[in-house]
């Protein structure tokens, strides 16, 4: 087809209104073939013959989104609708601010495109098409309230597999569409519907939605989050999401390997170190220490289990003691980062293991072994304020240690944790009983 292009408009206008109405209803045709050819050839009109084109916007659009709306779904024909989005994106670019007030038309649509992980190349092209679409209309900061998940996909791609080019497509996207507040972006995700969320079209739209990608909004909340919890909370919905993602394909095998090692094998390892020499049961519970400081809150299920198991391994500080392992004790490295991953959650079973260490601080000073003083000192410091409702029981032991007979390492460790640990707990009823007992060790 070729528009010759002269000083008359009248033949030329003629001309271009013809060849609109041919390829609109091509675009409409039942060869799909046809379809994607005349979906190119619109979109080389309409880059071509701007000015041209304006008063016949509204049936193109139309057209436009009749294809794209029939091509959703498994069955979809990927290279047409890459097609028909080009052409969208051309039509918004010369449209200009005309196509405003088809935004709750193209929207849904453009970003049920963006959420098509085993199609790479129409996400590629869907992209391009919502930059063209945001710049022509003035569409900015609103798509990110009435698509929720926009943000935290646009952010997800920039760290996936899409090419170079693609990824500043989509910075110069974001770019466009403008910053979000965070906590109106907080708002909209805890606005999502579900524990996944879907992206839903707007509401002026027929009601429809878009199946979203499973993904937790804490992954886009650097802000409300604590550092500690927030690193491992995106490392393992990041392994989640990569599985979940067809187009992360070659990852999956990875993945499954990683979720394994963290999950599935845990009761076989408590069945393990419960049964093997003790080499092997230090080292298992050593890695189970780390692997809690990795995971952390992620560990819960697996509470009972551990703890249960730190009540049958405790037997280990039994005195005389062994010689005493350069990283410290197994069992308490685990309980410390039990401690540490739970916080406030640790309380409620500090009436299970602090006896046990108060046990071992009065069997020390019984048999005058202070082999397993420090390490459960050091322990004693990292439980910090989690022991404020048990101060009354373990400050006697404490006190105890800095009057004995023992080395003045100990004697200095056990002045040195009581100082660590009085910052952080109530020691309001027991001030008098502290200051008689120093008074006692500065009097020599």
């Amino acid at each position: 087809m070729v528009i010759w292009v002269g000083r008359e408009r009248g033949p030329l206008n003629q001309s271009v209104k013809v060849s609109d109405m041919e390829l609109s209803c091509n675009v409409s045709s039942a060869d799909n073939k046809c379809r994607e050819e005349s979906a190119k050839l619109l979109g080389c009109l309409i880059r071509n013959c701007e000015r041209l084109v304006l008063p016949y916007i509204a049936p193109i659009h139309k057209a436009l989104v009749a294809r794209l709306n029939e091509g959703t779904g498994v069955n979809a024909n990927n290279g047409i609708i890459s097609g028909v989005l080009v052409t969208v994106g051309d039509l918004a670019r010369v449209g200009g601010f005309a196509m405003r007030q088809y935004i709750s038309e193209l929207m849904p649509l453009i970003v049920e495109a963006l959420l098509d992980g085993a199609a790479a190349t129409k996400r590629e092209v869907a992209v391009a098409t919502l930059g063209q679409v945001v710049q022509s209309t003035g569409y900015v900061i609103t798509p990110y309230n009435e698509y929720p998940q926009l943000l935290g996909l646009l952010l997800k791609f920039l760290n996936g597999e899409l090419v170079w080019s693609t990824r500043r497509e989509v910075l110069k996207v974001l770019g466009i569409m403008g910053a979000l507040d965070p906590l109106v972006h907080k708002r909209n995700q805890q606005s999502l519907p579900g524990s996944h969320g879907e992206v839903a079209r707007a509401a002026s739209d027929s009601g429809q939605h878009i199946p979203s990608m499973d993904e937790l909004p804490m992954d886009f909340w650097p802000s409300f989050a604590t550092s500690e919890d927030y690193y491992p909370t995106v490392a393992i919905n990041s392994l989640m999401r990569i599985l979940r993602d067809p187009s992360l394909a070659s990852y999956h095998q990875k993945v499954v390997g990683s979720l394994m090692f963290i999950f599935k094998v845990l009761p076989d390892l408590f069945h393990t170190v419960r049964t093997c020499d003790d080499y092997l049961k230090d080292f298992i519970m050593w890695k189970l220490g780390t692997l809690v400081s990795i995971v952390r809150q992620h560990i819960r299920k697996y509470l009972p289990e551990l703890l249960s198991l730190i009540s049958e391994l405790w037997s280990s500080f039994s005195l005389p003691a062994t010689i005493r392992p350069s990283r410290g004790f197994p069992v308490l490295h685990l309980v410390e980062q039990l401690c540490l991953a739970l916080n406030d959650e640790f309380r409620r079973h500090l009436p299970v293991i602090l006896p046990n260490c108060i046990q071992v601080l009065s069997d020390a000073e019984r048999c005058n072994d202070y082999t397993y003083v420090l390490d459960i000192l050091h322990t004693l410091e990292v439980f910090g304020g989690t022991l404020d409702e048990h101060m009354h029981l373990l400050l006697p032991a404490l006190i105890r240690l800095f009057k004995v007979d023992a080395s003045v390492d100990i004697r200095r460790a056990a002045i040195k944790t009581l100082t660590r640990l009085i910052p952080c707990v109530q020691v309001i009823g027991h001030i008098s009983a502290l200051v008689h007992h120093l008074k006692l060790v500065l009097d020599g």
